[in-house]
């Protein structure tokens, strides 16, 4: 099998974080799951360098995910080669580098896409 990977997933709705760290559970990786964005800012900034992809919700309310990538930027903490951008919005994926983020994985989403995505993060 592959080698594990340790996902952190910041989403507002707990139906996604929990359908899709369930899936990649069950083919054997580890996740966090967070709901609120300012939450998730602060575990990347204590623990991001732990986490080996980070599936980041772009529309959430209060603290977005681009509150978050852009806090990263200004801190200069911002690490793009691990963060999926997870979102419904029509972003086109050769924008994933310029918001500062690896890949754009798409809502709704696709089991085998998710995993697919989660594959090219592994070592």
């Amino acid at each position: 099998m592959a080698n594990k990977m340790r996902v952190l997933i910041i989403d507002d709705n707990e139906d996604v974080t929990e359908a899709v760290s369930d899936y990649l559970e069950s083919i054997g990786d580890s996740c966090t799951s967070l709901n609120d964005g300012k939450e998730g800012l602060e575990v990347i900034k204590k623990e991001g360098h732990n986490y080996d992809a980070i599936i980041l919700d772009l529309a959430m309310p209060d603290f977005s995910g681009y509150d978050i990538l852009e806090s990263l930027k200004n801190e200069r903490s911002l690490n793009p080669n691990n963060i999926i951008l997870f979102t419904a919005s029509s972003i086109p994926d050769k924008d994933a580098e310029a918001i500062g983020v690896k890949t754009i994985l798409r809502k709704p989403l696709s089991l085998e896409e998710l995993e697919a995505t989660i594959n090219r993060f592994r070592h």
